[in-house]
């Protein structure tokens, strides 16, 4: 095994938030009801394209209500 063939095989952002919340079984509008936040804010936020602050409040409240990050 190298690092390049495990590389190869993983996918990449495999532990992003959009993958990691999707193995726990919820997508952007199961985010959009656990928080404050539109459908499209809830989207951005699993792509990861919100501001530093938001993606952090998002964050918090999905910790609050019991969702693993």
């Amino acid at each position: 095994m190298t690092p390049d063939l495990i590389d190869s095989v993983l996918a990449k952002g495999l532990n992003d938030v959009e993958p990691t919340l999707a193995r726990y079984g919820y997508n952007a509008r199961a985010v959009r009801t656990c928080c404050t936040c539109s459908l499209r804010k809830s989207w951005r936020f699993l792509r990861g394209r919100l501001p530093a602050g938001r993606a952090q409040e998002i964050h918090h409240e999905l910790r609050a209500v019991g969702i693993p990050l």
